[in-house]
């Protein structure tokens, strides 16, 4: 089950903050409203009438009112910041990555217009050999080097291919799904913070808190804080 906590609210703007378990799956369902997402790390497949999509890491959504969707979450789980408005608008549906900094401000600002990115194109499934690639890359500690070898395909050719399909490189889409394991222990578990760094392979709690912060724009503490509260 997903555990929310509603950040904000604002006449009938409501924003909320929630984390999807890993392999969670929400059947086909509508918003009454338009509803703007943002999935801080994690990764997700989604079938609508527009075919499937597959998402990893940073990735701006937007859904228009009555939207027909289903979802099935990652092995790390996901937490999503998602800003659900009345009316309907002229927003068509669109998925794209998007930048940990692009995240925080929209975070801050509470308004993705301030950087452009309304509306936004959607975006297919990845093809066959990028996504074997992925789960590749997510599965050992390969460099890109030996991982495109593996493929059967050259070092720069396996690095556009992963900024094309996930906007991003292999080595931080690698991070981005320490990243969502993290979160997960955070907001699930009573795990010292301590030892969340440690089973995560970071150096210290402090290189966790940096890496938690500038993706999320919240402290480990603080973002476990807000889910007991809510």
């Amino acid at each position: 089950m997903p555990i929310t906590v509603t950040l904000r609210t604002a006449g009938s703007d409501r924003w909320v903050l929630s984390h999807y378990d890993a392999g969670e799956a929400c059947r086909a369902h509508r918003h009454a409203g338009l509803q703007t997402s943002w999935m801080i790390a994690g990764d997700y497949a989604e079938d609508s009438e527009a075919g499937r999509i597959e998402a990893s890491g940073p990735t701006l959504s937007v859904k228009p009112a009555g939207f027909e969707h289903a979802n099935v979450f990652g092995p790390a789980g996901a937490l999503v910041l998602s800003w659900n408005r009345d009316g309907r608008g002229e927003t068509s549906y669109g998925v794209r990555a998007c930048s940990d900094g692009q995240i925080d401000d929209l975070r801050r600002s509470h308004d993705p217009s301030v950087i452009g990115m309304l509306p936004v194109p959607a975006r297919r499934a990845p093809s066959v050999w990028v996504r074997h690639a992925r789960d590749r890359l997510l599965a050992s500690a390969d460099g890109t080097a030996t991982l495109a070898r593996g493929v059967g395909t050259h070092p720069a050719s396996l690095a556009r291919a992963f900024r094309r399909e996930f906007g991003t490189t292999p080595a931080r889409l690698r991070d981005h799904r320490r990243l969502a394991r993290v979160l997960g222990d955070l907001v699930r578990t009573d795990l010292p913070l301590a030892d969340v760094a440690a089973l995560h392979g970071y150096s210290d709690q402090a290189h966790m808190t940096r890496r938690v912060g500038a993706a999320a724009g919240w402290s480990p503490a603080v973002l476990r804080r807000l889910f007991r509260q809510g």
